[in-house]
């Protein structure tokens, strides 16, 4: 089968493969004064980079405001389980040339996840650390997507040349097991994934399309195959992944850090 085809067809099966999540109920309190006073600042201060193909983590979804509310609340990290103290979206600071919120801004978006916060409670599940404790070693190897630190560029170099330590929010080491252990952290797992909510509900599809975008050579990137090998190799290490998470068989949900142990190495 041709990597398009399993593109294609993965795109198509991703529906509810995660579960309940603990999350506010669109068109709440919450979800109205997100669509007010906080999603005209993240339109304007954040999509360009962190949006459909764009180089940024795709917590703002697919291009356009409609699914900017599920995908915002859908990770834990970037609303801090509506804590403001540990929210990304307040703590990240200035970076890759965008300017921090001002004061008033900051404001609102700290009134917004207080209220959030008041509604469903703090502690809501991320689909993403769920996806985290279900990635398992055995998989790794079997489905070859370490090997993703070894394609070949057309500069005459590899991901992993550029990539080894994480470099631009890409984790690419060419000794898989420690690309593994990048996978599984915080920072890492969005390399080869995201949060979709195309069908409704929460859950982590390949992003296919940041990959293909960057392999086409966007901005400053080197060109690269596209629909090639490695491509089936995340495809099937997403099938695999999904699998365990069907049958229940995953470790509890949690980021990982550099130093924890790879962890289980089979189903």
């Amino acid at each position: 089968m041709r990597a398009g085809a399993l593109i294609a067809g993965a795109l198509v099966a991703l529906v509810g493969c995660t579960g309940d999540i603990d999350v506010p109920v669109e068109g709440g309190e919450g979800a109205k004064r997100f669509a007010s006073s906080v999603s005209p600042m993240l339109r304007s201060a954040c999509a360009n980079c962190h949006e459909g193909a764009a180089p940024g983590p795709a917590f703002l979804g697919a291009a356009g405001a409609a699914d900017d509310y599920l995908q915002v609340t859908s990770s834990a990290r970037v609303v801090g389980s509506f804590d403001p103290a540990k929210a990304l979206l307040l703590t990240k600071g200035s970076h890759s040339g965008a300017t921090w919120w001002t004061a008033d801004q900051a404001s609102k978006i700290t009134d917004w996840l207080t209220l959030e916060s008041r509604e469903v409670g703090s502690g809501s599940a991320d689909v993403m650390a769920q996806w985290a404790g279900c990635m398992t070693l055995a998989n790794w190897n079997e489905s070859k997507i370490g090997q993703w630190a070894a394609k070949q560029t057309d500069e005459n170099s590899t991901c992993g040349g550029c990539h080894s330590d994480g470099e631009y929010g890409f984790f690419a080491n060419a000794t898989s097991d420690t690309m593994f252990a990048q996978q599984r952290t915080a920072s890492g797992i969005s390399s080869f994934f995201q949060v979709s909510t195309e069908n409704g509900e929460r859950e982590v599809v390949p992003a296919f399309a940041k990959l293909r975008s960057k392999c086409s050579g966007a901005g400053l990137h080197p060109g690269a195959a596209v629909d090639d090998e490695y491509v089936e190799y995340l495809d099937r290490f997403y099938h695999l992944t999904r699998a365990m998470l069907g049958a229940g068989t995953c470790e509890p949900p949690g980021y990982k850090t550099p130093t924890t142990p790879t962890g289980p190495t089979g189903p």
